[in-house]
């Protein structure tokens, strides 16, 4: 057995995981080394396990594995409008209910603006409770058609969606 004062040579290999884990570097040395691991974002919905070996043969307690635990990846957040989401007809002076879903870390509230040709015509509401759905009044002084809603993130501009199609407001 090699006591320390001897040359050590040492093998690295992945024995369990293979097929999201993998040596780029170090898979093998003389002594002191290093171990280059990668892995693969993990999407498949549970914690995964895997072990690289390190095996030096004449040393003590050789083999020696080494676990690898990978979480779950966090989910990219997102958000959809689901109503009104295109070709609708909203009344004039009533309560209607805007729906959206939304997943991963979206945050506690959302903006909520209609828009009319790509530009905002009235903030409905500037943090509303991320809870997918709100009821608004819809104003007596919106007429015509090609209205949309898109519903932002307040803590994320980037996530945001808006209406599939778009909708038009009408007299009762």
């Amino acid at each position: 057995a090699n006591a320390g004062g001897e040359t050590l040579n040492w093998s690295a290999s992945v024995i369990s995981g293979d097929d999201w884990l993998s040596i780029t570097s170090g898979s093998n040395g003389v002594n002191a080394g290093t171990i280059d691991a990668v892995f693969e974002e993990n999407t498949s919905g549970s914690q995964r396990v895997g072990t690289i070996r390190v095996t030096a043969t004449g040393a003590l307690n050789s083999p020696k594995d080494v676990t690898v635990t990978q979480a779950v990846a966090a989910a990219q957040a997102s958000i959809a409008v689901t109503d009104p989401n295109g070709g609708e007809k909203l009344v004039r002076g009533k309560k209607t209910t805007i729906k959206w879903t939304s997943q991963g870390d979206v945050g506690a509230t959302v903006s909520i603006d209609l828009i009319k040709n790509g530009q905002v015509e009235l903030n409905i509401k500037s943090a509303a409770q991320n809870t997918g759905s709100v009821k608004w009044k819809v104003p007596n002084s919106l007429k015509g058609k090609g209205y949309r809603i898109r519903i932002t993130s307040t803590t994320n501009g980037v996530v945001t969606d808006q209406s599939d199609g778009t909708f038009k407001f009408v007299k009762e």
